[in-house]
Protein backbone atom coordinates (compact mmCIF):
# COMPACT_ATOMS: atom_id res chain seq x y z
CA UNK A 1 0.00 0.00 0.00
CA UNK A 2 1.67 3.39 -0.81
CA UNK A 3 1.28 6.29 1.74
CA UNK A 4 1.25 3.16 4.37
CA UNK A 5 1.16 5.88 7.13
CA UNK A 6 -1.10 8.43 5.75
CA UNK A 7 -3.90 5.96 4.52
CA UNK A 8 -3.74 4.54 8.18
CA UNK A 9 -4.27 7.25 9.58
CA UNK A 10 -7.25 8.81 7.22
CA UNK A 11 -8.70 5.13 7.94
CA UNK A 12 -8.40 4.59 11.97
CA UNK A 13 -9.94 8.62 11.74
CA UNK A 14 -13.15 7.81 9.69
CA UNK A 15 -13.92 4.50 11.24
CA UNK A 16 -13.81 6.61 15.06
CA UNK A 17 -17.72 6.15 13.72
CA UNK A 18 -18.66 2.46 12.93
CA UNK A 19 -21.41 0.37 12.95
CA UNK A 20 -20.39 -2.72 15.11
CA UNK A 21 -21.65 -5.94 13.43
CA UNK A 22 -22.95 -7.16 16.81
CA UNK A 23 -25.55 -4.59 17.61
CA UNK A 24 -25.66 -3.03 14.40
CA UNK A 25 -26.29 0.57 16.26
CA UNK A 26 -23.80 3.59 15.16
CA UNK A 27 -21.33 4.04 17.49
CA UNK A 28 -19.05 7.43 17.88
CA UNK A 29 -15.74 6.77 19.76
CA UNK A 30 -15.51 11.00 20.11
CA UNK A 31 -17.98 12.31 22.23
CA UNK A 32 -15.83 14.47 24.06
CA UNK A 33 -13.11 16.98 23.47
CA UNK A 34 -11.39 14.60 25.99
CA UNK A 35 -11.59 11.42 23.33
CA UNK A 36 -10.48 13.63 20.54
CA UNK A 37 -7.52 14.46 22.78
CA UNK A 38 -6.42 11.28 23.73
CA UNK A 39 -7.38 10.09 19.96
CA UNK A 40 -4.70 12.71 18.63
CA UNK A 41 -2.47 11.27 21.15
CA UNK A 42 -2.81 7.75 21.20
CA UNK A 43 -2.62 7.80 16.94
CA UNK A 44 -0.28 10.47 16.01
CA UNK A 45 1.13 11.09 18.77
CA UNK A 46 0.00 14.86 19.27
CA UNK A 47 0.40 16.09 23.22
CA UNK A 48 -2.17 19.05 22.96
CA UNK A 49 -5.08 19.52 20.33
CA UNK A 50 -6.11 22.98 19.57
CA UNK A 51 -9.17 22.26 17.83
CA UNK A 52 -12.95 22.72 18.38
CA UNK A 53 -14.62 19.47 19.12
CA UNK A 54 -17.79 20.21 16.84
CA UNK A 55 -14.84 21.06 13.76
CA UNK A 56 -13.22 17.41 14.72
CA UNK A 57 -16.80 15.78 14.02
CA UNK A 58 -17.82 17.76 11.38
CA UNK A 59 -14.41 17.02 9.11
CA UNK A 60 -14.87 13.32 9.31
CA UNK A 61 -18.77 13.46 8.37
CA UNK A 62 -17.42 15.22 5.42
CA UNK A 63 -14.50 13.35 4.93
CA UNK A 64 -16.83 10.60 4.41
CA UNK A 65 -19.63 11.77 2.60
CA UNK A 66 -16.33 13.01 0.09
CA UNK A 67 -15.40 9.15 -0.50
CA UNK A 68 -19.03 8.37 -0.91
CA UNK A 69 -19.37 11.17 -3.31
CA UNK A 70 -16.21 11.81 -4.55
CA UNK A 71 -16.96 16.05 -4.24
CA UNK A 72 -13.90 17.50 -3.10
CA UNK A 73 -15.16 20.73 -2.60
CA UNK A 74 -16.02 20.23 1.31
CA UNK A 75 -12.30 19.23 1.50
CA UNK A 76 -11.35 22.58 -0.69
CA UNK A 77 -13.24 24.74 1.69
CA UNK A 78 -11.19 22.95 4.63
CA UNK A 79 -7.98 23.88 3.35
CA UNK A 80 -8.90 27.66 2.59
CA UNK A 81 -10.38 27.92 5.76
CA UNK A 82 -7.15 26.33 8.32
CA UNK A 83 -3.86 26.90 8.40
CA UNK A 84 -2.11 24.79 5.94
CA UNK A 85 0.86 25.27 3.80
CA UNK A 86 2.64 23.84 1.13
CA UNK A 87 6.40 24.14 0.04
CA UNK A 88 7.95 22.33 -3.30
CA UNK A 89 10.63 19.98 -2.39
CA UNK A 90 13.47 18.55 -3.94
CA UNK A 91 15.45 15.09 -3.12
CA UNK A 92 19.24 15.56 -3.12
CA UNK A 93 19.96 16.71 -6.59
CA UNK A 94 18.27 14.72 -8.95
CA UNK A 95 15.80 16.01 -10.39
CA UNK A 96 12.70 15.25 -8.70
CA UNK A 97 10.17 17.97 -7.38
CA UNK A 98 7.67 16.99 -4.60
CA UNK A 99 4.87 18.96 -2.47
CA UNK A 100 5.57 18.70 1.46
CA UNK A 101 2.16 20.08 3.67
CA UNK A 102 2.47 21.46 6.94
CA UNK A 103 0.49 23.00 9.69
CA UNK A 104 1.97 25.26 12.31
CA UNK A 105 -1.13 24.53 14.29
CA UNK A 106 -1.50 21.83 17.12
CA UNK A 107 -4.95 20.43 14.96
CA UNK A 108 -5.87 16.86 14.76
CA UNK A 109 -8.37 18.64 11.76
CA UNK A 110 -5.06 19.82 10.04
CA UNK A 111 -3.02 16.70 10.18
CA UNK A 112 -6.41 14.96 8.55
CA UNK A 113 -6.69 17.26 5.91
CA UNK A 114 -2.96 17.11 5.21
CA UNK A 115 -2.99 13.38 5.06
CA UNK A 116 -6.16 13.69 2.69
CA UNK A 117 -3.86 15.83 0.42
CA UNK A 118 -1.01 13.83 0.73
CA UNK A 119 -2.95 10.68 -0.62
CA UNK A 120 -4.80 12.77 -3.40
CA UNK A 121 -1.27 13.73 -5.07
CA UNK A 122 -0.13 10.10 -4.70
CA UNK A 123 -3.14 9.54 -6.56
CA UNK A 124 -4.69 6.27 -4.56
CA UNK A 125 -7.50 8.70 -3.16
CA UNK A 126 -9.70 6.50 -5.12
CA UNK A 127 -8.75 2.95 -3.36
CA UNK A 128 -10.42 4.54 -0.37
CA UNK A 129 -13.68 3.57 0.24
CA UNK A 130 -16.69 3.36 2.94
CA UNK A 131 -18.68 -0.12 2.33
CA UNK A 132 -21.91 0.49 1.82
CA UNK A 133 -23.72 -1.94 4.38
CA UNK A 134 -21.55 -1.44 7.60
CA UNK A 135 -19.79 2.04 6.56
CA UNK A 136 -16.28 0.93 7.53
CA UNK A 137 -13.91 3.12 5.68
CA UNK A 138 -11.53 0.53 4.03
CA UNK A 139 -8.51 0.73 1.36
CA UNK A 140 -9.16 -0.97 -1.31
CA UNK A 141 -5.63 -3.27 -2.26
CA UNK A 142 -7.37 -4.71 -5.13
CA UNK A 143 -5.80 -5.06 -8.77
CA UNK A 144 -8.49 -3.15 -10.66
CA UNK A 145 -9.26 -0.68 -7.37
CA UNK A 146 -13.21 -1.57 -7.84
CA UNK A 147 -14.02 -3.35 -4.64
CA UNK A 148 -17.03 -2.34 -3.58
CA UNK A 149 -17.15 -4.34 0.28
CA UNK A 150 -15.51 -3.82 3.47
CA UNK A 151 -15.49 -7.71 2.89
CA UNK A 152 -16.65 -11.05 1.23
CA UNK A 153 -16.10 -13.07 4.14
CA UNK A 154 -16.70 -13.00 7.98
CA UNK A 155 -12.84 -13.94 9.17
CA UNK A 156 -12.49 -9.76 8.10
CA UNK A 157 -11.34 -7.06 10.70
CA UNK A 158 -15.02 -6.34 11.01
CA UNK A 159 -16.26 -9.56 11.06
CA UNK A 160 -18.92 -9.13 8.56
CA UNK A 161 -18.93 -10.63 5.18
CA UNK A 162 -21.01 -7.30 3.93
CA UNK A 163 -20.55 -8.59 -0.29
CA UNK A 164 -21.45 -12.10 0.54
CA UNK A 165 -24.28 -10.86 2.76
CA UNK A 166 -25.48 -8.61 -0.19
CA UNK A 167 -24.97 -10.96 -2.97
CA UNK A 168 -27.07 -13.63 -1.10
CA UNK A 169 -29.53 -10.95 -0.44
CA UNK A 170 -29.82 -9.89 -4.40
CA UNK A 171 -29.89 -13.68 -5.20
CA UNK A 172 -32.90 -14.25 -2.90
CA UNK A 173 -34.80 -11.58 -3.90
CA UNK A 174 -34.13 -12.78 -7.59
CA UNK A 175 -35.64 -16.03 -6.83
CA UNK A 176 -38.56 -14.46 -5.50
CA UNK A 177 -39.28 -13.01 -8.65
CA UNK A 178 -39.18 -16.27 -10.61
Amino acid sequence: MNNQAEVTHILSYLNTWEIPNKERIPRDHLLTHQDVTDYAYDTIGMKRNTDDFKDVIQLRDELREMIDSKNVDSLNKWVQKREIHFHVTTKDTKPYYDLSFCSNEDSLVNNMIIYMLVVIRNGVFHRIKICPDCKWAFYDESKSGTKKWCSMNANSETGRACGTISKVRRYREKRKTE
